[in-house]
């Protein structure tokens, strides 16, 4: 983020910031609502239809100005819980980093290699949370600027 001194570099910076939110928002939501999709032949598909799904309306709802710091913390305590389990969880990330020397993940799944869909989970969940950590940053951006123009 740029800061200006004036009053209008101020504005117009943060109408730059405001609209890159709803850029990355709107990136976010379409590639949240595919994941949804591409999920419906995952072995335990509605959850993470879901879980893509709840990314998907929280980035559409923040386009809107209609999201609540709440829905992000929400979603945050639960990613990032769940991401701590895929990693630790037998067969998850720490497992394929470790004695599979991280080997290629983009290859088809096998009942042989069950650490392939945990860490393709575990990355899904780090982007999930990148997202609504991206937006309580610029909330808190647009929240302090709207009350230091007040103030002036």
């Amino acid at each position: 983020m740029r800061i200006s001194s004036s009053l209008w570099g101020e504005e117009v910076t943060n109408v730059q910031n405001q609209l890159f939110v709803k850029i990355a928002n709107a990136f976010f939501a379409v590639i949240f609502l595919v994941s949804a999709f591409i999920q419906h032949n995952d072995p335990d598909p509605l959850l993470w239809m879901s879980i893509y799904g709840y990314g998907a309306l929280v980035c559409m709802l923040a386009i809107f100005g209609k999201d609540s710091k709440i829905l992000h913390y929400a979603g945050l305590v639960f990613f990032v819980s769940y991401a701590v389990y895929l990693f630790f969880n037998h067969n998850g990330v720490y497992t394929w980093f470790s004695l599979h020397s991280a080997e290629n993940i983009t290859g088809s799944m096998s009942d042989d290699k069950p650490w392939i869909e945990a860490s393709r989970e575990f990355f899904g969940l780090l982007i999930l949370n990148f997202a609504h950590i991206l937006n309580l940053l610029f909330r808190k951006s647009f929240r302090n600027k709207r009350t230091q123009t007040v103030d002036q």
